[in-house]
Parts: C-alpha cells; structure tokens; sequence
C-alpha cells in the first residue's frame, strides 16, 4: 500500500464486492416479519425487539451472506421503502407480497400519507371535540331518559303492590261473604 491513501492493485483485489441478499433470505425475513410484526411496527419493548433481531439474524446468517443485525435492519428499511416507492409492476414475487403485506399493517404504508397543515388539524380537531360534546350529552339524555323510566317503573311496583293488598283484601271479603253465605244456609 502506498502512502497518501492511495491503494495498490494487490490490495484492491482482497475487497469483496458486496454480496446481494438471495431470495431465501428475503423470504426468510418475510416470514418472520408475518409471525413478529412488532420487528417493524416497533409496538413491542426494546428488549423484546432486540431478541427478535438476533433471532432473525441467526437465521439469515445461516445462509449466505452473512450480515450483521445493523446491516439486516439497514436491509428491510431499505427494502420496505423500495416496496413503497416502487409500483407492484415493477416488483417481483416476495417484494409485491411484503408490499402487500405492508399495506396491511399501514394502509398509509404506500406513500399516501397526506402531511396536514396546523389549520387542517384544528379544524378536525374541533369537529372531533363537538362530536364528543354530541354524544356526552346524548349519554346525559340517555341517563335522564333511564331515571324516568327507574321512577315509572317503580311507581308501577307501588301500584302492583297495592293492587296485591286489594286483592288479599278481596279474597278474605270474599271469603267471608261466602261463610255467612253458608251459615244462612243458602
């Protein structure tokens, strides 16, 4: 090697060029994104997506080439925004399924996701706020409406009541009525 960075001809030819990721592999990430999401949702703890990246590695690495778990996580970011940024015509097999399978998680995945100015957002913040008020008090009304119908209906328990205590005082009239009715002999 020569001084002043410049590199022999020799020393050129121990650098790999780098190896491309295979299918296998791809379909390998593929299928352990389907079985842990959280790899790319991040909807998991630190720790938790920490053991899915060595696991994952692990099994990447058993086939060739073998990358490290930050050259693997640079790899599915990179992939994932080639699958959005790419129309499914010019996607092939496992990169339209990740796609699809992206869309799925996100449906904002494939770049539609719209940047709302700070009037936007306070516009449906306000419509969002009235909406709640709307059903706070419909819940309210609801309530009152359910307070009422507790009074009418034990209103109604008192009448039944006392509708009972008539009829208890019914059936020993009558059945007074009907000894002095036998006593005369009738």
């Amino acid at each position: 090697m020569q001084y002043g960075g410049a590199s022999s001809p020799s020393s050129l030819a121990s650098i790999k060029p780098k190896e491309r990721v295979t299918t296998e592999q791809k379909q390998c990430i593929f299928e352990f994104v389907m079985d842990n999401p959280e790899i790319i949702t991040h909807n998991s703890t630190l720790e938790r997506e920490k053991v899915l990246w060595e696991l994952l590695t692990m099994k990447l690495n058993r086939l060739t080439p073998v990358k490290s778990i930050d050259a693997w996580k640079l790899f599915l970011q990179r992939w994932q925004k080639s699958s959005r940024s790419n129309d499914e015509n010019n996607l092939k097999g496992i990169d339209i399924k990740l796609k699809k399978y992206l869309l799925l998680l996100d449906p904002t995945f494939n770049g539609t996701r719209k940047t709302q100015t700070i009037k936007e957002i306070n516009t449906e913040l306000k419509q969002v706020i009235d909406q709640k008020n709307k059903l706070i008090l419909k819940k309210e009304s609801n309530t009152m409406k359910i307070i009422k119908l507790e009074k009418q209906i034990q209103e109604i328990k008192n009448e039944n009541k006392m509708i009972q205590t008539n009829i208890q005082q019914l059936t020993k009239q009558k059945t007074l009525l009907n000894i002095k009715k036998t006593k005369l002999g009738v």
